[in-house]
């Protein structure tokens, strides 16, 4: 506040801090994977390995869970899955390990959602068709990545800094050319370039498979399988994820998510006969 007699100074910029440059090597301070993607054939036993971690929540958006006891949450549309993630953020980020149990099956709630930004657009504001990939020189499939990972971002917010988004994703076989033969190689399920923009954004990516009674997971970079990580601990592994015991399934997750205080976990099988 001033007076007649007094003029109020000039706020002085604050001063910006000087910008220190290393003059070494400076160490990472970060091992785990933030962003963990793991794909699989149906019916291997994805969502049950998800079920060994500690403080996790699963968001559920195929109905994969049903037969499994865990901390879920069926989530149905682009409507339902935003509004649970606000509802995580409200509430403090309460789970370490937010997972979304698939990223595939999200890709079924992105359309009316890709509509709804698109029509919030000046090109798209008189828009009335039911099918956004229908716009002229492939400029729905635009709207259709931005709707998908507006959506993944707002999962992702849902992690403490100390956590992991955990995506699950179902496999998909394609043909590749090697020299003059074409062979089978493994692959995400999504849909164009969200594949590969996915796959940039994480830090780790595990193809799960099973190997008689073992579960596995296959960290491994090769021609065939889009596998690899940025984790040190992580790189050329092929690491036991989990073992069936009976009815019993014991899972493991120490050798993907070093140095924190989890213990391996069981699942007993015997309340759900059949393996998501």
């Amino acid at each position: 506040m001033t007076t007649d007699t007094q003029a109020e100074k000039p706020k002085s910029k604050p001063k910006s801090k000087p910008v220190v440059l290393p003059t070494g090597i400076v160490r990472s301070k970060i091992f785990n994977p933030r962003v963990l993607l793991v794909y699989a054939a149906p019916k291997k036993g994805k969502s049950t390995i998800m079920t060994g971690f500690e403080n996790y929540i699963i968001l559920d958006t195929e109905g994969s869970t049903d037969y499994l006891d865990a901390v879920k949450i069926n989530v149905r549309g682009a409507g339902g899955f935003l509004k649970t993630c606000d509802a995580i953020i409200a509430a403090g980020r309460p789970y370490k390990y937010v997972i979304v149990d698939t990223v595939s099956g999200l890709e079924n709630f992105i359309q009316p959602l890709a509509i709804k930004m698109y029509k919030r657009s000046p090109a798209g504001k008189n828009f009335t068709s039911d099918d956004i990939l229908g716009l002229p020189h492939g400029g729905g499939y635009y709207w259709y990545r931005k709707a998908f990972f507006h959506m993944l971002n707002k999962a992702e917010a849902c992690r403490p800094k100390d956590g992991s988004l955990v995506l699950v994703a179902h496999l998909r076989d394609k043909i590749i050319r090697k020299g003059d033969e074409e062979v089978q190689a493994k692959d995400i399920d999504l849909t164009g370039k969200m594949r590969e923009i996915l796959c940039r954004d994480c830090d780790a990516i595990g193809y799960f498979y099973r190997d008689g009674d073992d579960g596995r997971l296959n960290f491994q970079t090769s021609d065939m399988d889009n596998c690899g990580t940025r984790c040190r601990h992580l790189d050329g592994k092929d690491i036991l994820i989990s073992k069936k015991v009976g009815e019993r399934v014991d899972i493991f997750w120490k050798e993907v998510y070093i140095n924190v205080q989890q213990q391996n976990r069981s699942t007993n099988r015997a309340s759900h006969k059949q393996n998501p």
